[in-house]
């Protein structure tokens, strides 16, 4: 193989799509051409994703019982939150 063919040889190897070549001749001689493909891939780029807008909310005060309003019956207040249960199963009679 002469010189001006292994110029060409390495020319269409560049342009082709293939990673690996490897030629044996008669004579002995060989050439071997092998490129690591995943380099010539870009790596995907994600698109950037846009910051969420904040939304505008309004708080509505209910109106709050008179404190001058009188009841007789008993203000509870707890310093949590949660489930209310006025007797211990539904057919059973209210704690208080």
């Amino acid at each position: 193989m002469t010189k001006e063919e292994i110029k060409e040889l390495v020319n269409l190897f560049a342009e082709a799509n293939i990673s690996k070549i490897k030629i044996k001749e008669q004579d002995g001689f060989e050439i071997e051409l092998e490129r690591d493909m995943c380099c010539d891939v870009p790596a995907p780029v994600c698109p950037p994703v846009p910051a969420p807008q904040p939304i505008n909310v309004s708080v509505v005060n209910e109106a709050q019982p008179s404190q001058n309003a009188k009841s007789n019956k008993p203000s509870i207040n707890s310093p949590m939150v949660g489930t209310f249960y006025q007797a211990p199963s539904p057919g059973a009679a209210p704690f208080v």
